[in-house]
């Protein structure tokens, strides 16, 4: 097999894959910088590198974490320490990606939170205008 077949075995599957979401979980909801927001739910067969160039983003390579870092106990606290500075660095990755893979939905959905929030200061603010005290009727 050549790489040319295992591309289309790859672009078979995504197609499968992306109908089956596209059917029964269309959307998925993601936290991004601290932010919940609506996504569609697809998968893409592309390399990080073939995606960047495809859809102008800016993914990059999460690093696989090897066998003896992956199961190192606290008894190894070399490997455990490099275990856990590995899994900070994988998450910050992964978080950078996501807002990369999105950030037009979370510039909607922040730009949605932002206009709720002055609605809200505007009707606090015409409900305490004119408010001087409580009147006793004199």
């Amino acid at each position: 097999m050549g790489k040319a077949q295992l591309q289309l075995y790859r672009q078979k599957t995504e197609e499968l894959i992306n109908d089956s979401l596209q059917r029964y979980a269309p959307t998925k909801v993601l936290e991004i910088r601290g932010l919940k927001v609506e996504v569609p739910n697809e998968v893409s067969c592309l390399s990080n590198e073939d995606y960047n160039k495809k859809y102008d983003t800016n993914l990059q390579d999460v690093p696989m974490m090897n066998k003896a870092l992956r199961f190192a106990k606290e008894s190894d606290p070399v490997r455990y320490q490099q275990k856990q500075d590995m899994i900070v660095e994988i998450n910050r990755l992964r978080a950078e990606n996501r807002y990369e893979l999105y950030k037009p939905y979370y510039e909607v959905e922040l730009n949605k939170q932002k206009l709720l929030e002055q609605e809200k200061q505007k009707q606090t603010q015409e409900k305490t205008k004119g408010f001087d005290g409580p009147s006793f009727g004199f």
